[in-house]
Formats: structure tokens, C-alpha cells, sequence
């Protein structure tokens, strides 16, 4: 099965506190995609599709060798290889310069799908373009309308960690899955922090899914979906 996963988190590059709150009301979810509309001063528009980023040239070679049409028009690896995003407006773009310079994983994070603003990462990644490539991290510096459960909507403003991706799974497995994910970033919290991320921020999950912080405020959460 093809696992596609979210999360929200609230630790910056920076270990600041990122903000994000969730939606009670049942609003319609937009399916388009939102592509960056950032001009460049010369009045020429940028390029509207999706930017992929790829760790290797053969990375780029095995991505865009298996794009299925409707995710071929729609994403653009035309600049695959480049280490710096253009921030839109006073947004402070993804810093992918030092997410590769740390990635040392064998599939997770290879491609990376980024923009500026998505309605929701796991849309996109599993209802708009559903690629079957494992590993595969999109990346939004805000969302508008992130998928949670049931009818819950997700709103992230600038400031929060928001991405989904794809890893391949044994059906068995797939009711752990949130588990490990929703540990792994415990575990990444409490790295930053220097500690134990409950005792020195407040930090605690909520099983199987939900991430807190102090005084019981949600702060993010984990979905996985399969196909």
C-alpha cells in the first residue's frame, strides 16, 4: 500500500513556536492547486506550476521518468536541482538549503514538492497529483484549508511546519504508522529543545494522533491515508 502521510508541527527551523488552530466549522475544501503568483521585476510571471527539488540529478531522472500526465502539468522540475526557494511576499520560504544538508535517508525526502501556499499538502499529494513514488515531501510555508479528521479543517499560517508525504507499507502496518510518525517528531521536538520536550516545553501527544502544548492547546496532529 501507498501511505500518505501529513503532519502539522510547531517547531521552526529557528526552535521558535510556530501557530496553528483548527477549524470546527464544516467549510468546503478547495481542490485547485494554489501555485505561487509571485512576479519577477522584469513584470514577467514565474513559471504557475509546482516547484519539485531533488537531492541528485538521478533523483530527477527517476521522479520525472514515472510522472503519470495530470502531475507532469502540473509540476515543474525545471529547476530541480537548486538549493534556494523565493519567498512570496514577507513569507519566509522552506529553508531546503539545510533540510538536504541534513537528509541522510534513503527515500524520505528525495523529491521535495513545495509552495508557497497549498489549500492542503495531503490533497495534493494524494487526491490532486496521487503519485506512486515513495518518499516523495511536499512542503507549504501556509495552508487554508489542511486536511483532519472527520470534517476538522486545519489552517497554518506563516510560522508552522506543514508537510505530507509518501512511504510505501504493508497493509498490516498501516494503524502503526501514525504512531511512529507522531514519535518520530516527538523525538525531533525534544531534540531541539535539548531534552525531554514534555518537561521543557510542555509538549505531549495524545494518542494515536494529536500533538499538544502547555495548558492542553492542540498544536498539530497526524493523518495517514492509503491507497
Amino acid at each position: 500500500a501507498l501511505v500518505t502521510g501529513s503532519a502539522i508541527a510547531v517547531c521552526c527551523v529557528a526552535g521558535a513556536w510556530g501557530r496553528s488552530y483548527m477549524q470546527d466549522s464544516r467549510k468546503e475544501e478547495s481542490s485547485s492547486l494554489r501555485p505561487d503568483e509571485a512576479c519577477e521585476d522584469a513584470g514577467v510571471c514565474v513559471d504557475p506550476r509546482i516547484k519539485v527539488y531533488c537531492s541528485s540529478q538521478n533523483e530527477v531522472e527517476k521522479f520525472s521518468a514515472g510522472l503519470p500526465d495530470k502531475a507532469r502539468s502540473r509540476l515543474s522540475l525545471d529547476n530541480a536541482l537548486d538549493r534556494r526557494i523565493r519567498g512570496v511576499g514577507e513569507v519566509q520560504p522552506f529553508d531546503l538549503a539545510a533540510f538536504f544538508s541534513h537528509l541522510n535517508s534513503q527515500d524520505l525526502g528525495r523529491v521535495v514538492i513545495h509552495n508557497s501556499s497549498l489549500p492542503s499538502t495531503q490533497t495534493l499529494l494524494f487526491e490532486e497529483l496521487n503519485l506512486d513514488y515513495p518518499g516523495v515531501l511536499c512542503v507549504a510555508d501556509q495552508q487554508s484549508s489542511a486536511k483532519g479528521r472527520g470534517s476538522n479543517v486545519w489552517e497554518s499560517p506563516e510560522g508552522c511546519l506543514v508537510f505530507s508525504f509518501t512511504s510505501r507499507s504493508q497493509p498490516a502496518l498501516l494503524p502503526f504508522f501514525q504512531y511512529v510518525v507522531s514519535m518520530a517528531m516527538y523525538k525531533a521536538v525534544s531534540q531541539l529543545a535539548g531534552g525531554d520536550a514534555k518537561q521543557l516545553v510542555g509538549l505531549e501527544l495524545k494518542w494515536p494522533n494529536d500533538i499538544y502544548g502547555p495548558q492542553r492547546t492542540k498544536l498539530g496532529g497526524v493523518l495517514c491515508q492509503s491507497s
